[in-house]
């Protein structure tokens, strides 16, 4: 506990002493206990700290999300049948009492009661037209939601347009159809006796463009939720595709060439059998018809476009056929590659294709 006090002896010659020694020890002991003392403050304050933190900060990941869209096939034949029954009720009536009662009676198998309510009276029972549907088309359909479903429509109506009934009263007969005829009865003055025309019923034909809500539950009942609300009918695309032309670095023998091959194919090509094929065809390129009742005319248009492979050409084609069943004339449009291997041959249909080139074949 008590450190044992050491003498320090004195040099007689100079008066110095070992005291040198003792202060460089004690020196070396402050800087030993001064690094070790920063070293375990260092350590509690990162310690500290460190606790502090982890209860103080929010614990974050980083998470990596990738978006995979898969394409969804939703069998829409049921909801197209189901608004082609609605528009053909919808759209039709008589201008009967009793068929319009008839008719909503009808309806609510497909419309909300509310939708029933907006309808009521909506064709009056004094009107002179009935309409019949003649035919119903599906346009488009788009998802809303789960189970929401958009649906645009166009209806074909003939309307039958029936006069108001005739009688036999002379001030609600027009003059043109009153027929008079004179009696004599017992000296008394002529009578006159009116004959009405025949009623006529005038028809006229219309189209319409609507679209509509269809709320579809998981079993696969379907109600109307809107109302028939115009629509847009579809429209013409002023698209045209470019018409080619010959290309002139194909020779006049080539063109001579792949003019009579094929000629001579298409004039074959309604029976011939699969086995004959491969003498025009390589690889299945074309189909197999087998059609008797078509025979070939002539080509209607015929284009020939060379390429970078010397042995291979471009035809574009319209074929003439004559369908002997219907009398009809048959326009049948092809876009070949043809190449030359000792013979010609068709080995690529690009029309079957989407209209694409055949990455073999570059044009000039």
């Amino acid at each position: 506990m008590f450190k044992k006090k050491e003498t320090i002896p004195e040099d007689s010659g100079t008066g110095e002493m070992t005291k040198l020694l003792k202060p460089t020890k004690v020196k070396r002991l402050r800087k030993g206990k001064i690094r070790i003392t920063f070293i375990w403050i260092l350590f509690l304050v990162g310690f500290i700290y460190a606790v502090y933190r982890n209860y103080t900060t929010v614990d974050t990941h980083t998470i990596v999300e990738r978006e995979v869209v898969i394409a969804e096939i939703v069998d829409t034949s049921a909801l197209i049948s189901f608004v082609t029954n609605f528009a053909e009720t919808y759209y039709a009536w008589d201008n009967t009492p009793t068929n319009l009662q008839k008719r909503f009676q009808q309806l609510e198998l497909y419309m909300t009661e509310d939708l029933l309510r907006l309808n009521t009276g909506s064709i009056s029972p004094g009107i002179h037209e009935s309409a019949v549907v003649t035919n119903v088309q599906t346009w488009g359909i788009e998802k809303r939601d789960i189970n929401t479903f958009n649906v645009w429509f166009t209806v074909n109506q003939r309307l039958e347009f029936a006069p108001p009934s005739t009688t036999n009263q002379r001030e609600q007969l027009p003059e043109s159809n009153q027929q008079e005829s004179l009696h004599e009865s017992n000296g008394q003055e002529p009578l006159l006796e009116y004959f009405p025309q025949e009623r006529l019923i005038e028809y006229k034909n219309i189209s319409s463009s609507f679209q509509i809500d269809v709320h579809v539950e998981i079993d696969g009942s379907m109600i109307v939720i809107t109302n028939p609300t115009l629509h847009p009918f579809p429209m013409r695309s002023d698209f045209s595709p470019d018409t080619s032309s010959t290309n002139s670095n194909v020779t006049n023998e080539v063109i001579r060439d792949v003019e009579y091959f094929l000629e001579s194919f298409f004039r074959l090509y309604p029976t011939l059998t699969e086995r004959e094929m491969v003498h025009y065809v390589r690889d299945n390129a074309l189909p197999v018809l087998q059609m008797e009742r078509f025979e070939f005319d002539s080509f209607q248009r015929i284009v020939i476009q060379g390429s970078e492979n010397e042995e291979q050409v471009r035809v574009m084609l319209i074929a003439r056929f004559n369908d002997a069943m219907t009398n009809m004339t048959q326009l049948s449009q092809y876009d070949l590659l043809l190449e030359q291997n000792g013979s010609w041959s068709i080995i690529y249909d690009l029309s079957s294709r989407g209209n694409h080139a055949h990455e073999n074949f570059k044009e000039e």
